[in-house]
């Protein structure tokens, strides 16, 4: 079996100071914009801003401390582990961002005393294939961090029994092809799938707006995230501005 289960956290008061600070007059930048061109750049870049944000403050401004306690998903996810590597079982670890994937490598290495296996599209074949490898077949290999989009289809990764999508693509083929790296033919466990949303954020109102809506939870990986800027203003301010 698929376990699905939504894990919230919430901002720690940095994030929520950053957070606020880009949303900060959200509505009049939207009413700024000349074209769509130009509110679908504004759109994404700020929605990019503060996924890195929700991550972690060192995934949005190199100058920030890469440790636990100044992210609510970095303190979730640590208490993750800290039952998964107990257990002696096996975690995927999936992150759009290539900074995220250093600052939990970083992390979890200083942390646990473990350096996790990467794998990411910066990597030449051979190193990839190598991550593979040893994840698959060496008992003490139990965390891989992957990025989304290069880790997305075509892996074969059954050893692990665990899948956190510490950012979300807010497009459910694409997190249900990344998920299929585990729960696939050759799976002989239940596959535990942890989602972790940061609570009373853009991340939170996204996710709620594709449950409510068939349309949106019916798109194909190729939709990507392109319908969030055909939402109206009001739809936009309303994602973003926190209450």
């Amino acid at each position: 079996d698929k376990v699905v289960e939504n894990m919230y956290c919430s901002l720690t008061t940095k994030q929520a100071a950053l957070y606020e600070s880009k949303v900060k007059n959200v509505e009049e930048k939207l009413a700024d914009c000349e074209t769509k061109a130009q509110r679908n750049s504004f759109i994404f870049e700020l929605m990019l801003r503060l996924k890195q944000i929700c991550n972690h403050p060192a995934n949005f401004h190199h100058d920030c401390v890469r440790d636990i306690e100044s992210s609510g998903k970095m303190k979730m996810l640590c208490e993750l582990l800290d039952t998964i590597l107990m257990q002696g079982e096996k975690v995927l670890i999936f992150t759009q961002f290539v900074k995220m994937i250093e600052i939990l490598t970083d992390v979890i290495e200083r942390h646990y005393h473990v350096r996790p296996l990467v794998f990411h599209g910066q990597l030449t074949e051979k190193q990839k294939d190598t991550a593979v490898q040893t994840f698959m077949t060496q008992p003490h290999a139990q965390i891989l961090l992957v990025s989304t989009k290069a880790g997305g289809i075509g892996l074969n990764l059954t050893a692990a029994n665990h899948v956190v999508h510490y950012d979300l693509w807010y497009n459910p083929a694409v997190e249900n092809q990344a998920t299929d790296r585990a729960f696939r033919i050759g799976q002989s466990k239940n596959v535990f799938v942890y989602r972790l949303i940061t609570e009373k954020t853009f991340e939170e109102r996204i996710d709620d707006m594709i449950q409510a809506k068939r349309e949106l939870s019916d798109m194909t990986v190729g939709t990507k995230e392109a319908w969030i800027g055909n939402l109206s203003n009001e739809d936009i301010r309303g994602l973003f501005v926190r209450t």
